[in-house]
């Protein structure tokens, strides 16, 4: 938009915030309906949680956690870890099959690619946080679903 356009939007938006403001309880409902975005995702469940040996952590890296989630047909491992200052995620999709693997944090999201094998890698993670995995497996559309949050 030019100047002109973004000046008069920005004096309509005013007046109507002052004239006719939006009802807390329409904000509320508009807000809780942005959740419903991703409805047609299952949730992943946590089956099974490992800590690796971490008499060997000061080998290579630090000690990894692997993760198990389930989602109907679909199991997805995943081992969460560091190498010096880089987090970074291996996975494993079951039954696999080719995805696109989303981490999706209160920061932002980054996307990778499962390959045929359902092999999938996720380097330069955002500092220590909450995370969780949204699934999209190519080619069948049940298999949407996302992981609970987790730490990593």
């Amino acid at each position: 938009m030019t100047e002109d356009a973004d000046a008069i939007a920005a004096a309509l938006a005013s007046l109507w915030a002052t004239a006719d403001p939006v009802p807390p309880s329409a904000q509320r409902s508009a807000i809780d309906a942005f959740g419903w975005r991703t409805i047609d995702q299952h949730l992943a469940q946590l089956t099974a949680e490992h800590d690796s040996d971490t008499r060997l952590a000061h080998v290579r890296g630090s000690a990894a956690r692997t993760l198990t989630f389930a989602a109907g047909a679909y199991v997805v491992d995943v081992q969460a870890g560091r190498d010096g200052r880089q987090r970074r995620l291996f996975g494993q999709l079951d039954p696999p099959a080719a995805a696109e693997i989303t981490v999706e944090s209160p920061a932002g999201s980054q996307t990778a690619r499962a390959d045929d094998r359902g092999r999938f890698i996720v380097t330069d993670l955002a500092a220590p946080g909450w995370i969780r995995l949204a699934v999209a497996v190519d080619e069948d559309p049940d298999g949407r679903f996302a992981t609970e949050w987790f730490y990593v």
